[in-house]
């Protein structure tokens, strides 16, 4: 089950040299949705270059912002969280904060807790004004690829290789409920009612939790590969999942069904986020590109190159105003929006 774990390990010389079940039933995505491939007008690629932060060792696995504007954390395969003072561009913590690879930062909607999942089988919670440590959550016994927190602040989610997700008090730490998935849960996002969980797994199907019940809504069908990233669209009317099948679906949530595939990178797309007003869809991928799309037409709005490896994840700013990316490359990148 952690083959693809010891590959990335071992073949991580190899990489660098080639650059988010049961009960109503499961919905596959339909033959005749649309399918939006790269738009016959190139795309834009005037979008700026803000900043790139070069204090990372290693791979950037993961990068993620505060709401309020004051932190940039980035998660590194080197076991370690870098938190900067973004206004200023200061390193103020490196904390050597896990056993094994950094995989998912999340900060809490107030910005006084960051959250981070590790392939050590452990979830951390973290004051990053001080760097201090405030919880150590063990409940997985597997490597844990995502977590995330509920938009209303009150409950943490974590999904592992052990094929569950244990649901936590974020105040607490304590810890509330398991789910059991039945496959290696690659990603996880919250409704933004904080009222429903989805969960993207190892063989291409995504499941819809009541989160509070423990039951599963519905299983959606239609991916050739992981899904390795999950976003909801700020109006909560559209689910977009990204995989290593190099294809994001957009799911209507009304009806569970696929409305729009969406086809542009060339290799895995490892991460998805909806912009702050709902107008983009950025996702970044094996290929090193980030690619901005309209979402309301599948439109391929841009391409932003740059990293010369994998962009392992990506995150808006809570104004929309800039979208940071982070890579195989060593370096996490800020990027101007809106894209003119």
């Amino acid at each position: 089950m952690k083959q693809n774990k010891f590959i990335l390990k071992k073949s991580a010389i190899a990489v660098a040299l080639s650059s988010v079940a049961f009960v109503l039933g499961s919905y596959s995505c339909s033959q005749r949705e649309p399918l939006s491939a790269v738009s016959s007008v190139s795309p834009s690629t005037s979008s700026k270059l803000l900043y790139t932060f070069k204090g990372n060792t290693t791979w950037v696995y993961a990068v993620a912002l505060s709401p309020d504007g004051q932190y940039l954390a980035s998660g590194n395969y080197n076991k370690v969280i870098n938190i900067w003072h973004l206004p200023t561009k200061t390193l103020l913590h490196s904390i050597q904060a896990h056993n094994d690879a950094v995989k998912s930062l999340a900060f809490s909607p107030d910005s006084q807790k960051l959250v981070s999942g590790s392939w050590d089988n452990r979830v951390k919670i973290w004051n990053p004004a001080t760097g201090k440590l405030l919880h150590t959550l063990a409940g997985h016994n597997a490597d844990i690829d995502i977590v995330a927190i509920s938009p209303d602040g009150k409950y943490l989610a974590s999904g592992s290789a052990d094929r569950s997700i244990c649901i936590w008090n974020l105040s607490t730490g304590k810890h509330l409920r398991r789910l059991w998935d039945g496959e290696w849960v690659r990603s996880l996002a919250w409704s933004p009612d904080s009222q429903t969980l989805v969960s993207g797994n190892e063989n291409g199907t995504i499941r819809v939790w009541n989160p509070n019940q423990g039951t599963v809504r519905q299983t959606l069908t239609g991916h050739q590969g992981s899904v390795r990233s999950l976003a909801f669209s700020p109006d909560a009317q559209t689910l977009a999942s990204a995989s290593t099948d190099k294809t994001i679906k957009l799911w209507d949530i009304a009806t569970f069904q696929a409305k729009r595939t969406l086809q542009g990178h060339s290799r895995a797309i490892w991460s998805v986020a909806f912009s702050p007003d709902g107008r983009y869809l950025a996702s970044g991928s094996y290929d090193t590109t980030l690619k901005l799309w309209q979402p309301s037409t599948g439109k391929l709005l841009a391409n932003l190159t740059g990293h010369d490896k994998s962009v392992w994840s990506l995150v808006f700013s809570r104004d929309g105003q800039m979208l940071v990316s982070g890579s195989a490359d060593e370096t996490i990148r800020l990027w101007s929006m809106p894209i003119q």
